[in-house]
């Protein structure tokens, strides 16, 4: 039986989460509306800010494959949104304001989409180094 208060000591943590919660039952009415709509609006501003940049800041996705790729996308501004050698296997997920420009070393293993289309890196390659412009 002294076990078992051992395990006993976890039980404070249920006591804990439901104290919050009780605390948050309490100014249910009060608090919990403008924390809700302070969380829901800066996740909304996010997601209206990704989504309305979307035709400016397209989705970008390289997928690295079979062996190390080095890597350099930039956007509009000049701002460098993603450099450096990426492991085989690596896929990255970018946002940035077009026009995009990529530089990929070790092309020929990488494939890339932008909006969900496939961009061939094939008539932009000089010894398997891909220089491209996304607009």
């Amino acid at each position: 039986e002294p076990t078992p208060p051992i395990p006993a000591a976890p039980a404070p943590a249920l006591p804990t989460a439901p104290a919050p919660a009780a605390a948050e039952a309490v100014p249910a009415p009060a608090e919990p509306p403008p924390p809700a709509t302070d969380a829901a609006p800066p996740a909304a501003a996010i997601a209206a800010a990704v989504t309305t940049p979307a035709a400016a800041a397209p989705a970008l996705r390289i997928v690295i494959g079979n062996r190390p790729s080095w890597i350099e996308v930039t956007q509009a501004d000049g701002r460098v949104i993603a450099s450096g050698v990426q492991p085989a296997g690596t896929e990255l997920k970018l946002e940035g304001t077009r026009p995009l420009r990529l530089v990929i070393g070790n092309a020929s293993g990488v494939t890339i989409e932008a909006n969900g289309q496939p961009v061939p890196l094939s008539p932009h390659v000089q010894s398997d180094v891909a220089r491209l412009t996304l607009d």
